[in-house]
């Protein structure tokens, strides 16, 4: 899919269920959405916890080598 589709992708099963809430106000849409974006946000956080319990020392050079691009 590529950066750029991703990205439209998940800016958009986020803010459409914002958007409709807002002009709702049905809180149920609200909460649709965030079930919607969680196993996006869920998957790749539990994989980063699960990377530096096994192996901090590498984990932390994983990290320094994305923060810098």
């Amino acid at each position: 899919m590529g950066d750029v589709g991703s990205t439209l992708l998940g800016y958009t099963l986020a803010a459409l269920p914002v958007l409709a809430f807002l002009q709702t106000g049905d809180a149920r849409l609200f909460l649709v959405g965030i079930l919607c974006v969680a196993p996006f946000v869920l998957d790749p956080s539990y994989a980063q916890v699960k990377s530096i319990r096994i192996s901090p020392i590498s984990s932390a050079a994983k990290l320094l080598h994305e923060a810098r691009g």
